[in-house]
């Protein structure tokens, strides 16, 4: 009885060892000329932000209700995404740096991932973008978020990954 119960804990803790859980976020930005806009779309599993919502908030947030998880994703995401624009001021080599406004254009929750979706109105092509994705890194220190850019059709998309706040992309 003993080796058999001995058997049992060994199984449990090598199918524990086993299930390997990842922490990562995907966004996407776009340019759109023909809007003059960037186009934001964040994608993060919806469990993840479920648990780290309701602790944030001392109460349950669940995807099951849209128009609560909504407004606490979109507080969320005011605090720890944004974008910046970044241009060398004239006549001189000090950067300055702009943070561009992000309007919500709406969340689609799902049962493993929920999908964000941002606009920056307005946009011009000139300069650097200075990104700050600490979405959920709050939540799990081993969370990756990688952002996805395209600035033009003709240019090939750019990968950065994040695994502190800031980067700066060219």
């Amino acid at each position: 009885m003993a080796r058999l119960l001995l058997i049992i804990c060994l199984l449990g803790l090598s199918l524990n060892a086993l299930a390997h859980k990842f922490y990562t976020g995907i966004t996407d930005i776009q340019f759109n000329p023909n809007t003059n806009s960037l186009e934001i779309i964040h994608r993060f599993a919806t469990h993840d932000f479920e648990r780290h919502l309701t602790t944030l908030n001392d109460k349950r947030i669940s995807a099951d209700d849209k128009k609560v998880f909504e407004a606490a994703l979109k507080q969320y995401f005011n605090q720890h995404f944004s974008v910046a624009s970044v241009h060398t001021k004239a006549n001189t080599s000090n950067d300055v740096t702009q943070l561009l406004p992000i309007q919500w254009i709406g969340v689609e929750p799902g049962i493993h991932e929920t999908y964000i979706y941002q606009e920056v109105p307005g946009y011009k092509l000139n300069g650097k973008l200075l990104i700050s994705n600490s979405v959920l890194m709050d939540y799990a220190h081993q969370q990756v978020n990688t952002v996805n850019l395209q600035l033009t059709q003709h240019k090939l998309a750019k990968a950065f990954t994040f695994q502190s706040h800031k980067q700066a992309m060219p």
